[in-house]
């Protein structure tokens, strides 16, 4: 899973936790942690493999900050 950041500036140590669902109402964390980018069009990325029905990216950001992002899960057997 690839997280991009579209616009904006982030401080560092800014951290998002992968989840997994089986049905979109309850979720697990996984257990895989990943630094969020914190300049415009940086990269970060997650390697997560057997995942259930559902795929969630989580995190909590400081105060006052908003964060446009694309967040690219690539799905391949």
């Amino acid at each position: 899973m690839f997280v991009r950041l579209i616009d904006g500036a982030l401080p560092a140590g800014v951290s998002a936790r992968v989840q997994f669902g089986l049905d979109g109402i309850h979720r697990v964390d996984e257990g895989t942690e990943l630094q969020l980018p914190t300049a415009p069009e940086q990269t970060t990325l997650a390697r997560v493999s057997h995942f259930g029905g559902r795929l969630r990216l989580v995190g909590a950001l400081p105060d006052g900050v908003a964060l446009p992002v694309i967040v690219h899960p690539v799905l391949k057997e």
